[in-house]
């Protein structure tokens, strides 16, 4: 295996920008210079194979995370990075909707009201490292928030506003001090949304990265030997493939009625587990 750029030479994204990102950021940059110069020090020349695999693999990890410092730039760009911040991880690191969400254990309540009631003062912050969002970002945070879902929609697909207010309802009955801090966190929420709406028209129109970022991803994070306009031209020969069985698919079975759209999502995972249990028997 050999990398596609030589660590030596140390190629960064071509897309860099003088920022002040917050504090941690900062730090963070510090530690993966640090880490960064430990795994260029070391002799892989005469390693095994397999072992230098590993050092592949570590240095692929760090340009994930230079690539993230140095053109995604979320703390800046992206308004959706912290709109996860209003929904905290519960006890034992689950996520709010990977558990239950209408059993609140005893054990939970004390840590999710303090986490909730950080989240007001962390969402004022976030306009504040905010300094270059794009409006693409900022529409996609919108409907993170603003969409309404339908009745029956599984609590995994809801909004984080829609899990914030089921959680208000469900703690309201037996433990009052998490249901006003679910609000809190809410209607804070709200007020972000808000701002981030008042502000579209100020932001930049785009939001990509560019093709030359995203070839250096693909050679640098992903370790592939493609560039980005060799992986859409490989895209479109698999798209054209498809459709070329499609239409095989649909010439051998043209007698049969045509296959119709779930008319609900209750039908739709009706209709998953019969097939899913047809593949398996």
């Amino acid at each position: 295996m050999r990398s596609r750029r030589s660590s030596a030479t140390r190629v960064r994204p071509s897309r860099r920008r003088a920022i002040s990102p917050p504090g941690p950021v900062q730090a963070q940059k510090a530690k993966l210079q640090t880490f960064r110069d430990r795994l260029d020090a070391l002799p892989r020349s005469t390693w095994a194979v397999a072992d230098q695999v590993d050092w592949y693999v570590l240095l692929s990890e760090m340009n994930r995370e230079d690539f993230q410092f140095q053109v995604l730039r979320p703390w800046s760009r992206d308004p959706g990075m912290y709109v996860g911040l209003a929904l905290p991880r519960r006890s034992r690191g689950a996520l709010v909707e990977q558990t239950d969400p209408d059993v609140i254990a005893d054990d939970e309540v004390a840590p999710l009201t303090a986490a909730l009631r950080r989240v007001p003062a962390a969402l004022d912050r976030a306009k504040t490292f905010l300094t270059e969002p794009t409006k693409n970002h900022a529409q996609l945070a919108l409907r993170m928030i603003e969409k309404r879902n339908t009745d029956g929609t599984h609590y995994r697909y809801t909004t984080v506003l829609e899990k914030l207010e089921r959680l208000e309802r469900v703690a309201q009955p037996e433990h009052p001090d998490l249901a006003a801090a679910g609000r809190g966190s809410a209607d804070a929420l709200l007020a972000y949304a808000k701002w981030l709406r008042a502000g579209l028209d100020r932001m930049a129109a785009g939001g990509h990265i560019g093709l030359d970022n995203y070839t250096w991803y693909l050679q640098n994070v992903l370790l592939s030997p493609y560039t980005a306009q060799q992986v859409l031209a490989l895209g479109e020969r698999d798209y054209a493939r498809t459709l070329t069985n499609l239409a095989n698919h649909e010439n051998a079975n043209r007698k049969l009625p045509p296959a119709t759209h779930a008319g609900s999502e209750a039908e739709y995972l009706t209709r998953d587990a019969e097939a899913d249990r047809r593949v398996r028997r």
